[in-house]
């Protein structure tokens, strides 16, 4: 046998290279692994053939409104079978700023004008005084348990933080099926304001979110504190270059012509430069994102409406895709303070939601019924407040971020028993054909 060659320093380094590089490429693989599973689950929960395993209500609304995907994606994260983790996904950050930008653009496409003035005045009293409520009183909720348990902070610091809570507070679920089918024209009036209202909430709910991701800024030395100039001027960039992202967006999809797949690049292009641009300027993606679609679906014409409902297709999986994010996202180590929140905000939704529902349409010139099981409806949290828990993780992934996107996702998902505990204590049926799968985003 020979003797073993001793190895220089030379030698040392160029096997360390080469061991670095494997690791980073191993790295790169796991994370190309990691987002192919995610997304061929998302496919595969939109798929037909998965829907046709809804039949009880209650786990019609939990598959179908994306709540198994959360607890799918909590399972693969670091607390489950570790095969997904944060670092892996915070490595692709500009992919999930992207998506976060593709949610704001599709909440942005369907706030066209003309439909904003056919919702019933009632509606847009109800989430006005919704958003309002959920101003005082979620928000000074909030204050009181996290200002009681968390150290102390300058005002500034807990903007993100409360204004998170708060925004997911706003509106409520649009998909109406699985509280039961509505066969008259009283009750089948009433879902389609349940779903308005959910539409214009959203929009209420992103606008809010970017407006306080906007208020606070950071210094030299990354103390958090108010500027009003500093605030001003990147909402007057934000706008300017939302409004001119969609102007010559809007040129761009016409240019393209009739071919789908050339106004779907130009499409994917003009969401990327945007979103990275307001990821850049400090600016939420979901709120710029949402301007940029507002511009270019109230300057379209009937070729980009088409395109519209073209795009739209790809909601539902872009929604499931981002529950899944939020699950491996999750933190499930809330605490005390965390678990006060969760039963105060749960309990705030099942007194506040139905009764300003029903004062707010009082006025409505359309016979409501006195008894329907979609005055419950406001009770269940929107999805958008997933997205909106995703984007505060993705803008600074802190464990507190964290364990509030938790708090966020378990409101979310007690709130979808809310309902149906009153309709057991009823005596109600539990059955139903399978809901429309519900979005992020307004309803079309």
């Amino acid at each position: 046998m020979h003797a073993a060659m001793p190895i220089d320093q030379h030698q040392w380094r160029a096997v360390l290279s080469l061991a670095a590089e494997a690791d980073a490429g191993s790295g790169a693989l796991r994370i190309f692994a990691a987002m192919l599973v995610l997304s061929m689950l998302a496919l595969a929960a939109t798929s037909k053939s998965f829907y046709r395993f809804q039949r009880h209500r209650l786990m019609a609304r939990y598959m179908s409104g994306g709540w198994l995907a959360v607890l799918i994606g909590f399972l693969l994260g670091r607390w489950g079978a570790n095969v997904v983790t944060e670092d892996m996904l915070l490595e692709v950050r500009p992919a999930l700023t992207f998506g976060l930008g593709w949610i704001g653009a599709i909440i942005g496409l369907q706030a066209r004008g003309a439909l904003i003035r056919a919702v019933p005045t009632a509606v847009r009293r109800w989430v006005l005084l919704d958003a309002l409520v959920a101003i005082v009183l979620i928000g000074g909720l909030c204050a009181l348990v996290l200002a009681f348990f968390l150290v102390h902070r300058a005002p500034a610091w807990w903007m993100a933080p409360i204004g998170l809570l708060v925004t997911a507070g706003i509106g409520w679920a649009a998909e109406t099926r699985s509280l039961g089918e509505e066969r008259k024209a009283s009750g089948m009036h009433l879902a389609v304001l349940v779903q308005a209202g959910a539409g214009l909430a959203a929009i209420t709910a992103v606008a809010l979110h970017g407006l306080l991701i906007l208020i606070p800024t950071r210094n030299n030395i990354g103390e958090v504190g108010f500027s009003l100039s500093t605030s001003a001027l990147r909402l007057l960039a934000t706008v300017l270059l939302a409004s001119t992202m969609g102007i010559i967006g809007r040129f761009l999809l016409q240019q393209a012509g009739r071919e789908r797949r050339e106004m779907f690049v130009v499409y994917i292009a003009m969401i990327a430069l945007m979103s990275g641009i307001a990821s850049e300027l400090g600016v939420s993606p979901l709120f710029a994102a949402m301007l940029c679609g507002i511009v270019i679906t109230n300057l379209g014409g009937p070729k980009l409406r088409e395109f519209d409902r073209f795009v739209l297709r790809a909601e539902q999986t872009v929604a499931i895709l981002f529950a899944l994010l939020a699950g491996v996202f999750a933190d499930p180590r809330i605490g005390v303070w965390g678990w006060l929140l969760v039963a105060a905000l749960v309990l705030s939704r099942l007194a506040v939601k139905s009764p300003l529902m029903r004062w707010s349409l009082r006025g409505q010139h359309q016979a409501l019924p006195a008894a329907s099981p979609l005055y419950l409806a406001p009770m269940r949290q929107s999805l958008v407040a997933v997205a909106l828990g995703v984007a505060v993780v993705v803008d600074e992934p802190s464990p507190l971020n964290q364990e509030l996107l938790t708090v966020v996702l378990l409101v979310g998902a007690l709130s979808e028993l809310l309902p149906f505990a009153f309709s057991w204590w009823r005596g109600e049926s539990s059955t139903a054909p399978s809901p429309r799968p519900q979005s992020a985003g307004a309803p079309s």
